[in-house]
């Protein structure tokens, strides 16, 4: 129910734009996820990343949900980048990956590529980080990473 009711109160009227440090974003999603990324012993690098234009809350929410699917989706230490290419930001894991097939068919709504009993989630949490990106006129893309898992990257208005 959190999750709908979060995906549903998205709107530029409840979070106008403003700028933004997405280091800052990046690093209270972990704060958030602290005890995930504990038990895990993820090791999460962020490099250094832009300002942007759009909400610090709604970014954090990005940042925390993919951070979160890279922990979860892995069957191994997790290991997560956080980078800059020009006016996109990259989250790249070394998880299960994502096959060609499904890479547009996860950020749908309540969209699972596997059983509840064997990844916990709702099927939301792409769809809210599509809706955040696109909200402030971004574009957001996942795809296999080189070294297997996957990288999702997603666009900001840089200021």
């Amino acid at each position: 129910m959190n999750d709908i009711r979060n995906y549903t109160g998205i709107r530029k009227n409840k979070y106008p734009s403003q700028i933004v440090d997405l280091n800052e974003c990046a690093r209270k999603a972990m704060d958030i996820l602290h005890p995930e990324i504990t038990k895990k012993q993820a090791v999460i690098k962020v490099s250094d990343l832009p300002r942007a234009d759009g909400s610090a809350q709604l970014y954090m929410d990005v940042f925390k949900n993919l951070i979160d699917n890279a922990i979860k989706y892995n069957k191994q230490v997790p290991e997560v980048s956080i980078y800059a290419e020009g006016a996109d930001i990259c989250v790249a894991d070394n998880g299960i990956g994502v096959a060609p097939e499904y890479q547009e068919k996860v950020f749908l709504m309540f969209e699972r590529l596997h059983a509840v009993s064997e990844y916990s989630g709702t099927g939301v949490g792409l769809a809210i980080c599509k809706k955040i990106v696109e909200l402030y006129g971004g574009k957001i893309s996942i795809k296999a990473g080189t070294n297997g898992g996957s990288v999702v990257t997603f666009s900001v208005n840089r200021v």
